[in-house]
């Protein structure tokens, strides 16, 4: 009987000891022809909700897989609420931007339609996929929320207005986000990200996302960063202030 310790799987179903879960044809196939496990192996699956579990896998066949519960190695723990906010970008720096933001602890991915968005659509099925792989590889217990593409005015109009939202925007200078953060880190225990898409934001977006009373303009430095880079730049400026 093996156990490893690095195999993880994300399941929607309740996780308690002697649980029943039904793995899906993607896992099944992961876990019996990629990784190689065998009836009674073990590895570890979460759902979001509670905690890691060990499981040891208790059936197999030809386009099905089942494991079992047996105990909890982790308990569920609260994790940080920092929503990113981006324009669809064509499917290489995408699906950079998606994984990167799940190892980097982006608790909801919310992809907008601005002016200049080149990419008009986003494949959801695709990118639920992805977050929920990273998800497993970097070993969080939650997986990210993927909000379906809306109109900038849509997403700005339904934003909480208690929530902060700091605003990268390339063309001013503002306030470097670092010191932002510092100076007022409580405020942005949950606060939202938003990058603008790869020909930036029209004057008409900036002076309408500048008038929401949330928004908070920040700088990511002198340099004009792609998309994905200054995503991610500004996830790992608010994790290094917020998760120290």
């Amino acid at each position: 009987m093996a156990y490893v310790r690095k195999i993880r799987v994300f399941v929607p179903s309740s996780l308690c000891a002697g649980a029943s879960v039904l793995l899906e044809l993607s896992q099944a196939h992961y876990l019996c022809h990629v990784m190689r496990l065998k009836v009674s192996d073990r590895f570890l699956i979460f759902n979001g909700k509670d905690g890691e579990w060990e499981a040891s896998l208790t059936e197999v066949g030809k386009k099905h897989a089942s494991a079992m519960a047996e105990r909890a190695v982790r308990a569920q723990v609260d994790e940080s609420d920092i929503r990113l906010l981006f324009a669809p970008l064509k499917h290489g720096p995408l699906d950079f931007l998606v994984q990167k933001a799940t190892e980097l602890g982006a608790s909801v991915l919310q992809p907008v339609l601005t002016e200049r968005t080149v990419v008009r659509r986003i494949n959801a099925e695709r990118m639920q996929s992805q977050v929920q792989e990273a998800a497993e590889q970097c070993e969080r217990l939650t997986v990210p929320e993927c909000k379906p593409l809306l109109e900038l005015s849509e997403v700005l109009s339904a934003w909480p207005i208690d929530t902060p939202l700091l605003f990268c925007d390339e063309a001013r200078q503002d306030q470097g986000i670092l010191r932002v953060l510092a100076a007022e880190p409580q405020r942005f225990h949950g606060a939202g990200i938003l990058i603008g898409p790869e020909g930036g934001f029209s004057d008409h977006e900036v002076e309408m996302i500048r008038s929401q009373p949330y928004v908070v303009p920040v700088s990511l430095g002198t340099r004009v960063l792609r998309a994905e880079t200054a995503a991610l730049a500004a996830l790992a400026c608010w994790q290094g202030v917020m998760e120290r």
